[in-house]
């Protein structure tokens, strides 16, 4: 039924929560309707939330709903402004804190308030003047966050917000070299379930790249091609599971994540990161074309049959 259809199916919405410390994806939250807003997700996330944690997140992710389960579960965040979803009002003046590589920098106190409950929440508002406009035309940032100031100042928070790359960089991998988004697999359950056994194949790609970078340095992983790193995976894997006896793998199965990672960093010697090609910039996204809801397709062809 698919097959017919002129634009691309979409078989579901994903939100990963990708720590930017470790490098790990450590939750994913699912949709099956492909046209489901990002922030529907969220509620799935709240009970993971724990206290201190500070969220980095792109202005889709800026509802109040968030921003309050965030603020009441004691975590922190730092968040861009979506202007068109919150209740706020300023509560001071702008003042400059300094510049960036990227423009000026200003902080501004602003009051939220839930549209559900009334509660209101005091925060601080980042503000970067860019040098440059965005791709998106935009010339400035606006980032909300309810870190304390002693803990942060707002030219640290600015550059935070520039490390979102990782997340970006992250779904690059798991798109070309992982294979996460499959053509053939128009039911939204196979293909969520393809996106997500396509995370614990990038987790596994992050653990080696953190042991590469314990061992050999931060130049060495940036470096190291992704792209040959799992061609040489999924080239030799099937030759390893026979050649290599099972209870060889059992220490791996076992170990707990500090025992695992000293068990990786062992095993440097003769491998080290002048073994396989450099890396390369994953490339360019093609252009969009207009995509269809597989589920809703798929519902209404069986209808009809």
């Amino acid at each position: 039924m698919l097959r017919d259809e002129p634009g691309g199916a979409l078989p579901g919405v994903v939100v990963a929560v990708l720590n930017p410390q470790t490098r790990l994806i450590e939750d994913v939250a699912l949709s099956e309707d492909g046209h489901a807003q990002e922030g529907t997700l969220l509620d799935g996330l709240v009970e993971t939330i724990r206290a201190r944690q500070l969220w980095l997140a792109d202005r889709h992710y800026c509802t109040s709903a968030w921003l309050f389960a965030l603020h009441r579960r004691q975590a922190f965040f730092l968040i861009r402004q979506h202007l068109g979803h919150l209740r706020w009002r300023r509560a001071g003046r702008r003042r400059s804190r300094g510049r960036t590589d990227t423009g000026k920098v200003y902080e501004q106190t602003v009051v939220l308030t839930d549209p559900e409950t009334a509660e209101e929440m005091t925060i601080r508002r980042i503000s970067v003047v860019l040098d440059q406009p965005t791709r998106d035309g935009d010339r400035e940032l606006h980032l909300l966050s309810n870190g304390p100031a002693q803990d942060a100042s707002a030219l640290v928070l600015a550059a935070l917000d520039r490390d979102r790359w990782q997340l970006e960089t992250a779904f690059c991998e798991l798109t070309v070299y992982l294979c996460c988004e499959l053509n053939t697999l128009g039911s939204p359950p196979a293909a969520l379930f393809g996106f997500c056994a396509a995370v614990a194949c990038y987790n596994v790609l992050a653990a080696v790249k953190g042991a590469l970078r314990a061992a050999h340095g931060k130049e060495a992983e940036e470096n190291l091609s992704s792209y040959y790193v799992t061609a040489e995976v999924s080239g030799t894997y099937r030759g390893m599971a026979i050649a290599v006896p099972d209870e060889d793998w059992a220490v791996f199965r076992t170990a707990g994540p500090v025992e695992l990672a000293g068990l990786l960093t062992q095993l440097r010697p003769g491998h080290g990161p002048e073994l396989l090609p450099q890396a390369h910039p994953c490339p360019q996204k093609a252009e969009e074309v207009p995509h269809v809801r597989a589920t809703q397709t798929l519902c209404h062809g069986s209808a009809s049959q």
